[in-house]
């Protein structure tokens, strides 16, 4: 089954089992940015699930920015490059456990040899 925004954008993917969504299921953002993935048992969220920065690009549409600014687009770029990573576990539905990464890309030093 694929799911698709109103401007023909897919949304999500996964299989369906007699109604219900069953194994592996992506999420994707507005941008075709993959933002979740997780599998289902029976039609419930079933271990662990990833949700996040997970095409390494932030999703910038919910961030307001003045246009106007002089260093838009570096601080564009920046924001870019911070990362959050959730990761839920769930036992048939229910979230057993939850985890947070906040990774920021920007301190990040490449090593030449």
């Amino acid at each position: 089954v694929k799911n698709y925004y109103d401007d023909g954008t897919l949304q999500s993917e996964g299989n369906m089992k007699n109604g219900l969504p069953s194994g592996v299921w992506k999420y994707y953002t507005p941008n075709g940015q993959l933002h979740q993935v997780g599998e289902y048992i029976q039609g419930k969220r079933h271990g662990r699930w990833l949700k996040g920065d997970l095409s390494k690009t932030n999703y910038l549409g919910d961030i307001c920015l003045n246009p106007n600014l002089p260093d838009l687009e570096k601080r564009l770029s920046y924001q870019e490059n911070l990362l959050d990573i959730n990761i839920r576990y769930f036992k048939l539905g229910k979230i057993i456990n939850s985890e947070f990464y906040d990774i920021n890309l920007n301190e990040q030093k490449i090593i030449k040899r």
